[in-house]
């Protein structure tokens, strides 16, 4: 390969990766704010609906992406459109927890034989913020393998 090609394919996965690191961090950031609503009674209260206008907002968006994607044979826009769909899981996560918790504090109860475990709601955002975190990490070491690689 050249000197102009190899060039072209780092600034391509500098882009990329700084892409992933700026939607990562939003994406902590609005957690950390619905970690930091949970605060409030009242935001307690809206958060369900919110949680499906957001579900139904990044289903919808992520389906005409992918459309977008398919027809215009556009890379970028299948990428949005697989971003879009992390989105709405996180989303349908958040507005199904309290359905998911008595399930997962039994499943845990009978692995780890502690009668006492309690899975609060604690972990409703705490596990996508995890998640996130181990995603940028991965996609890092990718990073500074692909640009150091010859």
């Amino acid at each position: 390969m050249t000197k102009k090609t190899i060039n072209k394919q780092n600034d391509q996965l500098t882009n990329w990766y700084m892409i992933n690191l700026c939607w990562g961090v939003a994406g902590l950031l609005g957690l950390f704010l619905i970690y930091q609503g949970y605060r409030n009674t009242d935001f307690i209260l809206a958060m369900q609906p919110i949680t499906w206008v957001l579900t139904a907002v990044f289903a919808v968006g992520g389906l005409a992406l992918f459309v977008l994607g398919k027809t215009k044979s556009s890379k970028r826009m299948t990428h949005y459109a697989i971003f879009s769909g992390v989105c709405t899981l996180v989303a349908l996560w958040l507005a199904l927890y309290n359905r998911i918790r008595p399930m997962l504090e039994s499943l845990l109860r009978a692995i780890l034989q502690n009668s006492n475990l309690i899975v609060s709601s604690y972990w409703n955002v705490w596990i996508p913020m995890i998640g996130i975190g181990i995603y940028l990490i991965a996609s890092f070491i990718f990073f500074v393998i692909k640009v150091t690689k010859k």
